[in-house]
C-alpha cells in the first residue's frame, strides 16, 4: 500500500481488493469521506489555521474530496454502461 492511498481513504486498500468492482467503488466513495471528515476535524483541533500542518490537511482534505468524485463519476458510467 501506497502512503497515497491511506492518504486518500485513510484505512488500507485491502478492505475493497477482494470486492466485485461496484461494491469496491461504493466502500472507497464511503472511505473516502471519512478521510474528509478526519482532516476536518483535526484542522479544526488545531490552535492555529496558519502553517504548515494545517495547510497540510487541507491539501488532504481537498484530495479525498477529489477521489470521492473520481470514484462517483466511475460508479456513475459503470451503472449508465449496464443500463
Amino acid at each position: 500500500m501506497t502512503q497515497k492511498t491511506f492518504d486518500l481513504y485513510r484505512c488500507s486498500p485491502s478492505v475493497w481488493a477482494e470486492k466485485p468492482w461496484k461494491v469496491a467503488l461504493e466502500l472507497r466513495i464511503g472511505a473516502a469521506y471519512h478521510a474528509m471528515d478526519y482532516y476536518r476535524t483535526e484542522a479544526r483541533s488545531m490552535d492555529s489555521f496558519l502553517g504548515e500542518d494545517y495547510n497540510e490537511l487541507m491539501r488532504l482534505f481537498a484530495e479525498s474530496e477529489k477521489a470521492v468524485k473520481f470514484n462517483q463519476k466511475l460508479l456513475k458510467e459503470c451503472y449508465e454502461a449496464k443500463s
